[in-house]
């Protein structure tokens, strides 16, 4: 029987990460839009803070300045909740009247993901919500711990290889999603569905569930 489902949040519940990425250009000279995308290629930064200070350097624009705008962006974006998953929401009510845990499990700065789930009106949904600093893997087993679940009872859902790592390290089962196109887990081999519809379909046969 299914206990526990933990999912990522940016580009598996919300999709955020091309927000995140369109607010560097609108808020840059668009000179520096190669270096943006070079950025956000090889991923040399670990947060917005990294971020805010790299392109200060080269900007010329104060941190504090790039933060702020940054921040209030995302804000109006989170509040909006235009850009929350199609389908997800039935998906959450539907594993909730079955007495299945849901959590979250991203590797975005604990305040500022704890702050964009509450926004986009979702708190509610999650009885424990798990970001940086911590590894995807820690965070299942938190979770799994915290309500009583096993690998063999535990489904990780998420978009990118990190989180198929911490499945497969855990040993739970992982459900792959890409719903931006990215190619992330293209060679993976895991199973990927692009629809919380058809997740949830694939779930109930799955755990012989109704």
């Amino acid at each position: 029987m299914l206990k526990c489902v933990v999912l990522d949040f940016d580009d598996t519940i919300v999709m955020s990460e091309s927000i995140k990425r369109q607010l560097w250009y609108d808020m840059l000279d668009p000179k520096y839009g190669e270096m943006i995308r070079e950025v956000y290629a090889f991923k040399p930064f670990k947060d917005r803070y990294d971020l805010a200070q790299y392109f200060s350097e080269i900007s010329g624009l104060s941190p504090q300045y790039l933060l702020e705008r940054y921040a209030s962006t995302l804000d109006e974006f989170f509040t909006s909740q235009k850009n929350i998953v199609r389908n997800v929401i039935p998906f959450f009510d539907h594993l909730a009247s079955m007495g299945v845990s849901l959590y979250i499990n991203s590797a975005t700065p604990q305040e500022f993901l704890t702050k964009a789930v509450d926004q986009s009106g979702l708190s509610h949904y999650f009885r424990g919500i798990y970001g940086d600093p911590n590894m995807k893997e820690a965070h299942l087993r938190t979770a799994m711990t915290h309500c009583g679940a096993t690998p063999e009872t535990t489904i990780m859902i998420g978009d990118s290889i990190s989180d198929m790592e911490g499945a497969l390290a855990v040993g739970c089962y992982f459900i792959g999603v890409d719903f931006d196109d990215t190619g992330k887990l293209d060679s993976s081999g895991c199973v990927r569905i692009s629809d919380y519809g058809e997740m949830l379909l694939h779930i109930l046969q799955k755990y012989n569930m109704k």
